[in-house]
């Protein structure tokens, strides 16, 4: 008796193999575009946490995040495209030296969104020595699925963050900004 398979058993593998991950592809990429999200929105989180923080301990600066695309200075309100955490002593929005820079993240991954609502300014957000901002607001995530896969990280005006979720009745698989009114993808 021979070893081996037989082209038979050879060719039902490979029908097996194909339909496994045939179906398992799909997941998986959703998988992957969940994953990077929820990242990119812990991240967020703690920046966030950093520059209440910083703001506290300056206890005279105050502390700024806002978009960047060139990692030095606010430049916008698409802030996927990068943003930066500095002291901002004078508080005029913008870094002023390399020096004041306290934290800085590139493009986001995956041509996902971020933008902002509800703040005072959709390019950035400061916090003062007490670790407060003037106004509360969302960062909303999205990618390419839109609202119903976003997610978004509400930030209170005593610097408290928490995630968004859906607080319809009925839920409509949105997630609700901090006034309460689904989030839009851009």
């Amino acid at each position: 008796m021979k070893n081996g398979f037989t082209i038979i058993e050879l060719m039902l593998t490979i029908l097996v193999m194909s339909v496994v991950i045939t179906l398992g592809v799909p997941s998986f990429s959703t998988s992957i575009q969940n994953n990077r999200i929820t990242s990119q929105a812990n991240s967020m989180i703690g920046a966030i946490s950093f520059a209440r923080t910083e703001a506290v301990k300056l206890n005279d600066q105050a502390v700024t995040l806002c978009g960047s695309t060139n990692q030095t200075s606010c430049n916008t309100s698409q802030w996927e495209q990068g943003w930066i955490l500095f002291k901002d002593g004078d508080r005029d929005g913008q870094p002023g030296n390399s020096a004041n820079i306290l934290r800085v993240e590139g493009t986001l991954s995956g041509s996902n969104t971020l933008r902002t609502t509800g703040f005072s300014s959709n390019s950035l957000v400061r916090f003062d020595s007490q670790g407060t901002i003037t106004n509360s607001g969302a960062f909303v995530f999205c990618d390419d699925r839109g609202a119903t896969s976003a997610k978004a990280i509400i930030l209170n005006i005593s610097g408290q963050t928490r995630s968004a979720m859906d607080e319809n009745d009925p839920a409509d698989s949105i997630v609700n900004d901090h006034d309460g009114v689904n989030i839009a993808c851009p």
